[in-house]
């Protein structure tokens, strides 16, 4: 026997040995074959057919082909390198084209995954959520007069950022002396909805209560902190498709989507309208063409919460007493709360109340969507009263349906003479019973018609009420027709009838014109008025109208000036049925500081940004793709209309930035905070280039090649001609080492950069002196 025969055993213990433990592939001929699933492509895999005829894939395969559940025997869980009998799914047919290695499996559509379109707006993968410490103070001053004398006013907010906290105080001067009206701190905890106020704030405790002014703490659930959160129901509609299918979503009529999907079940979701009821349709359109039509009518409405979904408002403190005429005069303690949950989409719950010195009041509310798509109803109902005397109830029915052509609503509200809230507190004024009714129609070429009441009862005997028609229609697309006819009953003042008409232009390039008349019991009156509304940027508005009355004629001139750093407005009045003239003047504008820089600028009145292009001049920018301004000479143009936490498009004019100049990009989606300020940056770079003939050591062009200059990490690389002529951009003034390598080999070469303004720096011959490699 040979001395080397164990050898190969040696190897083959080896590389068993060195070969992960996994069970033998079974039988057959492996293939790539392309696989379409109930007529949808789904890519190439590897596949083993058997001798059999039936197919295997690995598990692996087969879960990402989304086949559905296992075939029986497989597991929960199979091993990664097991086979997964094709036969062996249940209600499937498996065939193989042979020409073509196509694998044809057709499943029953309902075991497919479920394919979900969302349409709620999504969240743009570009927009900046920008935040950072900032500053605003806005002003306004006023001067008007008359033949009754003049005065002068002075109004001033402060807004201050910082950490996560917003400041907010706003003060008046008016008849000589300063006059605190608001002082707060904000918190937003964006992940959470929720708004902290410390200080000075409005509390609401909702339906059959008041509104509390206080000085003290809230906290309340604000969506709208995330303006791409749905808290409303919305829409869903779900289907099978036995095969792939073109799916057209439409919304009365109007197309709103379309798709491509694959056959299985479906499911739209996410789909929200406004205008009560509509109809949800769904096309589908199958290869050969064939249509099928999915019908649902469903009520969009965002008076109900999603289920699961809270809503809520706590708040106490003390009341401000004397608001508008003394600066901090605090009284008695009062609270004021509501919570809505979302029990399902058709029906939230809520409990509220309120409580003070002289009044408290607290109760369930109900709003439900009536079954059919009927309409919105709102229940509620409260115990209330004076603190120490008997208490007493109060209720309200609430109703309201709205479709494309009709409209109808109902509200009435009860009170018991011993229920006191907030805004009642005496029971002279407390109102016994409001009723309020309203219905409407749109007659297709016609216009709008409707019909509306409203009446009120008070416990000391008072009544009112008042029926109203009203009418409207758009005439030729341009003109606007709006008239209203109601008659009113008073017990002091009797019956009182009034018709107004009113004829609406819009003459173009921004202006409107208006005629109205109205008619009454003392006579008829008359105006006109030709509008031009301020832009949304820098510009000019005006507004010229002129009324006729009791045989007098006035007239109201208005203009205003939307300037860089602030607003100018003047309105006169001169003549007229009560005899006398009048005039106002008044400027507004703000500082506001971001980021280190401070300007003036219009009046901000949510969100601002300053907008930085390097220190150029005179670029153009647009917000939401609508021209405002022009940069300064500093680089910077303030927005100090942008709103908080939505997205906000800004944009530069790339036709004005010069061509040495080069910027990443000239648009910027950003979301600043509430009352925030930031900084819109966009970097520019200097383009400077250099060009030259490189040379070999023997003065011979050195050819077609490749260039390279600085470290290895962000080189700078440009190719040769065959002169040896070479371009290089971006290079910062110095001593630069390069290496030339072309087909004959490289060489090194030193290029000495000087400081220039020159926007291409021509070298002249370059020497690659060292030797070649």
């Amino acid at each position: 026997m040979s001395r080397s025969a164990p050898l190969p055993w040696a190897l083959c213990l080896l590389l068993c040995l060195a070969a992960p433990a996994r069970a033998a592939d079974p039988p057959g001929e492996m293939m790539l074959v392309a696989v379409r699933v109930n007529g949808e492509g789904r890519g190439e895999l590897p596949a083993l057919r058997t001798p059999q005829g039936t197919f295997l894939v690995p598990a692996a395969s087969f879960l990402q082909l989304g086949l559905g559940p296992l075939p029986p025997g497989s597991g929960h869980s199979p091993e990664p390198d097991a086979w997964i009998d094709l036969s062996a799914l249940p209600e499937s047919r498996v065939a193989f084209d042979t020409a073509t290695l196509t694998l044809d499996i057709v499943l029953p559509p309902e075991r497919l995954p479920v394919r979900r379109l969302d349409f709620r707006t999504p969240r743009r993968a570009d927009l900046e959520p920008l935040s950072g410490d900032s500053a605003f103070l806005n002003y306004g001053a006023g001067l008007q007069g008359g033949d009754g004398g003049s005065s002068r006013d002075l109004d001033l907010e402060l807004g201050v950022r910082r950490g996560g906290w917003l400041l907010l105080s706003d003060q008046r001067r008016a008849g000589g002396r300063p006059l605190r009206l608001m002082t707060r701190l904000v918190r937003d905890r964006p992940q959470q909805l929720q708004r902290l106020v410390l200080g000075d704030h409005y509390a609401d405790s909702g339906s059959l209560g008041g509104t509390l002014n206080l000085g003290g703490v809230s906290l309340t659930k604000v969506y709208a902190i995330d303006p791409y959160f749905v808290r409303n129901p919305t829409a869903r509609l779900s289907g099978v498709l036995p095969s792939p299918a073109e799916v057209e979503i439409y919304l009365d009529g109007v197309r709103v989507r379309s798709e491509e999907l694959g056959a299985g079940p479906f499911e739209l979701e996410g789909l929200d309208y406004y205008g009560g009821s509509r109809n949800v349709q769904v096309l589908v359109r199958d290869a050969f063409g064939r249509e099928q039509f999915l019908t649902r009518a469903y009520y969009f409405t965002d008076s109900l919460l999603a289920a699961g979904l809270h809503e809520y408002g706590y708040a106490a403190g003390l009341q401000r007493e004397a608001f508008g005429s003394r600066s901090a005069d605090y009284g008695a303690p009062a609270a004021a709360l509501y919570h809505r949950y979302g029990v399902s989409d058709d029906l939230t719950a809520g409990l509220r109340g309120e409580a003070g010195e002289g009044f408290w009041n607290a109760g369930p509310e109900l709003t439900l969507r009536l079954p059919g798509g009927l309409g919105i109803a709102t229940l509620a109902g409260a115990a209330g009263g004076i603190p120490g005397a008997a208490a007493g109830g109060a209720g309200l029915l609430g109703y309201s349906y709205q479709a494309r052509r009709f409209n109808a609503g109902l509200r009435l509200e009860t009170y018991a003479a011993s229920y006191a809230n907030s805004t009642h507190g005496s029971a002279s004024d407390r109102p016994s019973r409001r009723l309020e009714a309203s219905i409407g129609t749109h007659l297709p070429g016609l216009g709008n018609l409707g019909l509306s009441h409203a009446e009120q009862r008070d416990h000391d005997g008072g009544e009112g009420r008042t029926d109203s028609l009203t009418y409207s229609r758009t005439l030729g697309g341009r003109l606007s027709l709006f008239t209203t006819l109601s008659r009113g009953r008073d017990p002091d003042s009797g019956s009182d009838t009034r018709l107004f008409l009113g004829l609406s232009l819009h003459a173009g390039g921004r202006r409107n014109v208006s005629l109205q008349h109205q008619q009454d019991g003392d006579g008829g009156r008359q105006s006109l008025q030709v509008t031009r509304p301020t832009p949304a940027g820098e510009g000019f508005g005006y507004r010229l109208a002129m009324d006729h009355d009791a045989g007098e004629v006035a007239l109201s001139p208005y203009a205003r000036w939307h300037g860089r750093r602030g607003i100018l407005s003047g309105e006169l009045r001169t003549g007229g049925a009560g005899g006398g003239d009048s005039w106002r003047l008044r400027g507004a504008g703000a500082l506001a500081w971001a980021d280190g820089h401070a300007v003036l600028t219009r009046p901000i009145h949510d969100a601002f940004a300053l907008v930085r292009v390097g220190t150029l001049e005179n670029v153009r920018v647009s917000l939401n793709h609508q021209a405002v301004g022009r940069t300064d000479s500093r680089g910077l143009l303030p927005l100090p209309d942008l709103s908080g936490y939505l997205d906000n498009a800004v944009t530069i004019d790339g036709r004005d930035i010069p061509l040495d100049y080069a910027f990443a990009t000239r648009e910027r989606h950003v979301a600043p905070p509430h009352r925030g300020g930031v900084l819109v940056d966009f970097p520019l770079r200097r383009v400077r280039a250099v060009a030259g003939r490189l040379l070999r050591s023997d003065g011979t062009p050195a050819g077609h090649g490749t260039v390279t200059l600085g470290e290895a990490s962000e080189p700078l690389q440009a190719i040769t001609l065959r002169d040896g002529g070479f371009y290089l951009e971006g290079i910062a003034p110095g001593r630069h080492r390069g290496r030339y390598q072309g087909p004959a080999g490289g060489c090194d070469f030193l290029l000495e950069i000087p400081a220039t303004e020159q926007v291409v720096l021509e070298l002249g011959e370059v020497r690659c002196d060292a030797p070649e490699r």
